[in-house]
């Protein structure tokens, strides 16, 4: 179902479309300001990265769909072991991982959260629009269950799921953004791990400590979830 390659249409292309949104815009007119990517956004994008690296996985190891959580922060510390091996799709060289590795700390940092979280702290719930709603999974919809759509009164362009996941307090998406981002931190540091070596280096030079920080405390969670190998 891919082009092949990396133009329009490839696995590469989409891949690296999503990733790019780890990354702020540079201004282009003064004042030279630019909005960062709000947390939803980043939580979409984690999730479609996530998806690609699992593109070939068998039907049985296809990683659910994520599901927003009222206490996120806590989730963090019991992440879910990746369902099969990621793949890193063809075309993304040494230079582009460690790029990417750089965006993806620098957007957790851009969270404004206290990362690592503090597993006793209580966070904003989600909101599941009252009794019978349901969770609210990312991209997922009630027929691939076989479950029968929730009837409305008129029909709508945007997604229900969407309308749903912009209705959450922004503590809600951030640290739901965090979680989904820490999962896909357990892929990352198996396919990226030069990518992470590369950047650990330039940051410590630098004395960047707080993406040191992120970044060893998403590698010490890889190397205890997934074994040895993965922490620098």
């Amino acid at each position: 179902p891919w082009s092949r390659g990396s133009g329009a249409g490839s696995v590469g292309a989409l891949f690296k479309g999503a990733s790019s949104l780890f990354r702020t815009a540079k201004p282009t007119i003064d004042p030279p300001f630019v909005k960062l990517t709000p947390s939803y956004m980043l939580l979409y994008a984690s999730e479609m990265i996530r998806v690609l690296l699992h593109r070939e996985a068998k039907p049985d190891c296809v990683p659910p769909p994520f599901c927003l959580l009222d206490d996120a922060a806590r989730a963090i510390h019991s992440l879910p072991k990746p369902t099969s091996p990621p793949d890193l799709p063809f075309g993304i060289d040494a230079e582009q991982r460690e790029a990417l590795v750089s965006d993806y700390v620098t957007s957790l940092i851009d969270l404004n959260l206290t990362l690592p979280p503090d597993p006793n702290a209580k966070h904003a719930p989600a909101t599941l629009d009252g009794a019978g709603s349901g969770d609210i999974a990312l991209g997922w919809e009630k027929e691939l269950d076989g479950e029968q759509p929730s009837s409305s009164g008129g029909a709508s362009a945007v997604p229900g799921e969407i309308s749903r996941v912009l209705a959450q307090s922004p503590e809600c998406l951030g640290w739901n953004a965090a979680l989904s981002m820490y999962i896909l931190g357990m892929d990352l540091s198996v396919v990226y791990k030069d990518g992470f070596q590369l950047a650990l280096a330039k940051w410590r030079r630098r004395k960047e400590q707080a993406k040191v920080l992120i970044a060893l405390d998403v590698l010490n969670r890889a190397s205890k979830l997934l074994g040895a190998g993965c922490g620098q």
